[in-house]
């Protein structure tokens, strides 16, 4: 939990700094600059992005919450956020390290259920049960390759490249993500009709594979706009808190991301 809440205050602090490293080396590299070109194809991208996940929520835990609780499986989405190191390989390709976190926090009650209180004149007055749901998906580390449509940039003679407006990509890679979750508030046995507070947690990490595609815009040679949708898959075994369910966490879902990239 510690290094999520990490990487969600490291997010806005990594945007400032390429924002402000941007600014220092165009004032040093004005020419180039000016003239929107580089003498150089970049080697290397640095990225920051923000965005949402959006859990598929395709299992039993899933089928528990959305039947017994006010919630959709629309309401498992969260934002997201991630920081990115390509390494370019010739003109057309880039492998891409990320790292990426989301989480959600659902607050909820139960629909058929209430629970009955006394009143101070003796009459009965009934109150919703309610509990909470947490869900965080990361931090998530992964590798992967993108394939660029058309070449990123013209070389001009031997010191002048320029780069290209705009592009797009296609990509996949693999990864490991950690998870963490917590149910937690006033729940009913069914059996004897009985409320009682409880907290339930589970957590671990599971390896996943994605597909991606993207768009990116240039503003300068050096920086750019990135959109990006992303497909991941991931499942894993439920906690002992959870033993009456039978399906594995669905952890699999879509990741949409706006961002900026820096190109040295």
């Amino acid at each position: 939990m510690k290094l999520a809440a990490g990487l969600f205050r490291a997010i806005p602090v990594a945007g400032l700094l390429l924002v402000v490293s941007h600014g220092a080396l165009g004032a040093q590299a004005s020419p180039e600059s000016e003239d929107g070109f580089l003498f150089e194809r970049p080697r290397v991208s640095l990225g920051v992005r923000g965005g949402m996940f959006l859990h598929r929520a395709d299992s039993d835990l899933y089928d528990f919450t959305t039947e017994r609780f006010t919630l959709d499986r629309s309401d498992y989405r969260g934002v997201s956020v991630g920081l990115e190191v390509g390494a370019w390989i010739g003109n057309r390709a880039e492998i891409s390290l990320s790292l990426d976190g989301s989480r959600v926090t659902l607050d909820s009650q139960y629909r058929d259920w209430d629970e009955e209180i006394d009143g101070p004149g003796g009459e009965t007055t009934r109150i919703p049960i309610l509990q909470t749901t947490r869900l965080r998906h990361g931090p998530a580390v992964s590798a992967g390759i993108r394939w660029y449509l058309w070449d990123r940039g013209d070389q001009l003679g031997r010191f002048i490249w320029v780069p290209r407006e705009w592009n797009g990509y296609l990509g996949a890679g693999a990864g490991l993500m950690a998870y963490n979750l917590r149910l937690e508030g006033d729940f009913v046995d069914e059996v004897n009709e009985t409320i009682s507070t409880q907290r339930f947690e589970s957590k671990g990490n599971t390896a996943f594979p994605y597909v991606a595609a993207g768009f990116e815009y240039g503003l300068a040679p050096r920086i750019a706009l990135a959109l990006e949708g992303r497909y991941q898959w991931g499942s894993h075994d439920l906690g002992e808190d959870f033993d009456d369910f039978v399906n594995p966490l669905d952890l699999a879902g879509g990741r949409f991301s706006f961002g900026i990239q820096y190109r040295l």
